[in-house]
């Protein structure tokens, strides 16, 4: 980004953990295992035993690519932050407003930090932020009516 022009990279993560998953159901299937231990209910798989599901596939295979590039994108920020979303589903729209503040209440505290640094980047923001505060303070002038 910075050969566009950027004069500061901030990379926030979103995705989902990329933890390993411990599941031990072996280098073989035995459907009819699964099938019995399902129907009968007479002996439950154990949380280790049970693959995992279409939805945490599905979640995991999104962001592949952004995971493979994370150490070289990485030493082109000048922030990096991962949200702590652990728990939320990716659609989980109605826990908007919770992921919102969540990001918020996150981010405010690393950016605090990263601005006291010296550095090209921080000293760019600092000029940005103060240009903004500068510009809320200008009167807004009303067209006069012909």
């Amino acid at each position: 980004l910075r050969d566009r022009g950027a004069g500061v990279v901030i990379k926030i993560e979103v995705s989902g953990s990329y933890l390993p998953m411990n599941y031990k159901y072996g280098d073989t299937v035995q459907g009819c295992r699964m099938m019995l231990q399902k129907r009968c209910r007479c002996s439950k798989l154990h949380a280790h035993e049970q693959p995992p599901t279409q939805n945490v596939i599905e979640e995991r295979l999104i962001f592949l690519c952004d995971k493979l590039k994370d150490d070289e994108s990485r030493r082109h920020t000048d922030v990096h932050m991962k949200m702590p979303i652990e728990g939320y589903g990716f659609l989980q729209f109605d826990k908007y407003k919770e992921l919102d503040d969540l990001g918020y209440n996150t981010a405010m505290p690393t950016l605090s930090k990263w601005l006291e640094e010296d550095n090209s980047a921080t000293r760019v923001a600092r000029e940005a932020i103060n240009a903004q505060k500068r510009f809320a303070e200008v009167p807004v002038i009303a067209a006069k009516p012909p």
